[in-house]
Order: C-alpha cells, then structure tokens, then sequence
C-alpha cells in the first residue's frame, strides 16, 4: 500500500516540482491511478490537467475548475486559484480510501462528517475503528490469511502495526488540511513515504512537528462513527 501510494507522490512530484512549467492534476483519484504488469503505480488521464505558465485569478478559475467530488479540495489551491496544493489534498483523499476502504462519496459522508474528519476524529486513540482491519494483517501477518485469523490475532498485528499505520494515516491527515498552507508539498511527501518504506529513521510520530498539532487537536474528540462535529454546528 505505502509502494503504491509512493509510486503516486514520485509522479506528481515529477509534475510539480520538476516539470517546467508545473502542471496540476487536478483530479486525481483511485480510478485515475493505473498499475503496470510490474505493479507499479502511475498517475493517468491528463485530461483536466493545468499547466501553470502563469498565475490563474480567482475569476477565470472558478469557471475552468472541473474535478471530483470528494476529491476536490473544499477550498481548491490558494485564495481560489488552481494549485498544486489542491492535488495534495486529492492525495491525502486516496491514502484516507486506501486504509480505510471508504469512499469520500460513501453515503455515510456528508459535508458535516466527511471522511477527513471521520478520520481525524479517531486520530491516533481510536483509529482502529475507521482503519480496515483486513489490510493491517495482510502487511503483517506471514503465511496466514486474513479470512483465518482469529480476533485475538487480528488486534495483536494491530498493536504491533501501530507505529506505522498513524504515520501513514497521519501523513495523509495533514495533506488533508483545510488550509492549503499547511499541507506539505508532493515532494515532501515523497520523502516521508520513502522513510516508510525503506526502514530510515521517521522519529517518534508524536514529537514529529508537522503532526504534533494532530495529536494534540485530536485527543477527546469522541467517537470516530459519530455523524455530527461540535465545530460545524456551532
């Protein structure tokens, strides 16, 4: 899973940062994502694409924005303009699908309860209730299947996955971030999956700066299955 979502970030980061000018995605998606006979991942269908020779005003983008719901930034790019922070949020999206095997569409989301913040509120005490537990014991579990493993098993692999399953899902959380300020850029992202990946060093995830204040918002925010957020009704 992390393989694949690095093949992802090396694309768009290509696309981003080494294409010149740089070019937005902006709409990518799962079923934009397409794996070759040696399941490597890439980045298809450039169809909606922008190529950003020069700065796009808020007007003239408004109406030339196309994408996917659920995909699409709440607030695309900086101040309404076509950015490549947009396509960090879209990425954010696919790692959210991937570990939790839940569509942005699903009808269970809504505005109010949207998969960022039905993740977000389980972030990091609870997460296991929103991850899918299949794919945590497929990574970890050797030569057992996960149709065969008992519960006791399953919350074992659990436990000992956590490390890496709230790195991951806190990286996504933070390309998910309403302000496209604080989103890391794709080749930041890059980098992190890599560490994942191939074993460096990533550092205790809770005094990792750029996830800390994810830690610290997220802690008593209640039960990840519940439909409402205090902050949106008030």
């Amino acid at each position: 899973m992390v393989k694949i979502t690095l093949d992802v970030a090396d694309g768009m980061t290509y696309l981003h940062h080494d294409c010149s000018p740089p070019v937005v995605r902006c709409d990518l998606k799962p079923s934009n994502v397409l794996m070759d006979e040696t399941m490597i991942a890439h980045v298809s269908d450039f169809g909606i694409s922008h190529i950003l020779t020069s700065p796009i005003s808020a007007s003239s983008s408004t109406s030339r924005l196309k994408g996917t719901t659920g995909y699409l930034a709440p607030k695309y790019g900086l101040g309404g303009e076509v950015s490549t922070k947009g396509d960090v949020y879209s990425f954010g999206i696919l790692i959210l699908e991937m570990v939790t095997k839940n569509r942005p569409t699903d009808g269970m989301f809504s505005r109010v309860n949207s998969l960022p913040r039905w993740v977000r509120r389980a972030f990091p005490e609870v997460v296991k209730g929103v991850v899918d537990r299949e794919i945590l014991v497929d990574q970890q579990t050797v030569g057992e299947s996960s149709s065969s493993a008992t519960p006791e098993i399953i919350d074992e692999e659990l436990e000992s996955s956590d490390h890496d399953s709230l790195s991951f899902i806190g990286l996504g959380l933070q390309c998910v971030s309403e302000n496209p300020r604080e989103r890391p850029t794709m080749r930041e992202v890059k980098g992190r999956l890599e560490k994942m990946l191939y074993g460096k060093a990533y550092g205790n995830l809770r005094d990792h700066s750029s996830v800390q204040n994810l830690w610290s918002t997220s802690n008593g925010m209640g039960n990840p299955n519940d439909s409402t957020d205090e902050s949106e009704s008030s």
